[in-house]
């Protein structure tokens, strides 16, 4: 094959010096490309994972968009629905004594059993336990009684101004009544009521 009256078997490559310039050109431009080639080639893993690393962020940075524009949306909703949630906390909070009133929880207990007629062989104050914003003030109570003179207890508690709440329960059979022959009842349980005095 001829070209520019060259032929192609003419050329040595020992002699690439000696080639016209043209042919001199065409292989400096096709090592100049091979070379480009051959870099972007190597470089091209890296480019990929930095490629890959960069959807991963965007991803990310859509879906904490997302999140936030929700939130945006319902920020009204959101806003009332704290000023609800404190209004309730602080009327749990104004629940809780500011002082242990130990003697007054007792003597409460001792009316609550005689209203709705049932025995407390037992009251003891248990140790303290100190939370997160408030202190536990355990007691346990030993009830004594018909079934619904029992229920009665139990809901006349949780009718109190105070807290209390009831854990722990266990119910066995404490034989009969000697005047009305009824089936007593005895109930171990702990009763907890709660304070914010002394808590840090």
């Amino acid at each position: 094959m001829a070209f520019s009256g060259i032929s192609l078997e003419e050329l040595d490559v020992k002699y690439i010096g000696d080639w016209p310039i043209l042919f001199r050109m065409i292989i400096v431009g096709l090592m100049f490309v091979s070379s480009v080639a051959a870099g972007y080639l190597l470089d091209a893993s890296d480019m990929w994972d930095e490629y890959n690393k960069q959807l991963e962020i965007l991803e990310k940075q859509k879906l904490d968009f997302e999140k936030k524009s929700h939130i945006s949306a319902n920020l009204e909703a959101y806003t009332q629905q704290m000023v609800i949630m404190r209004k309730t906390f602080s009327e749990l909070l104004r629940q809780l004594p500011k002082e242990r009133q130990l003697a007054e929880l007792i003597e409460e207990l001792s009316q609550q059993a005689s209203a709705s007629s049932v025995k407390l062989p037992t009251l003891k104050p248990l140790p303290e336990q100190n939370r997160d914003f408030y202190v536990d003030l355990p007691m346990e109570l030993s009830v004594v009684g018909s079934y619904h003179a029992l229920g009665d207890f139990v809901s006349r508690l949780s009718n109190m101004p105070r807290i209390v709440t009831l854990h722990n329960f266990s119910i066995k059979s404490s034989g009969k009544n000697k005047d009305s022959k009824a089936e007593m009842l005895e109930m171990n349980v702990v009763a907890k009521t709660y304070t914010t005095e002394g808590n840090r």
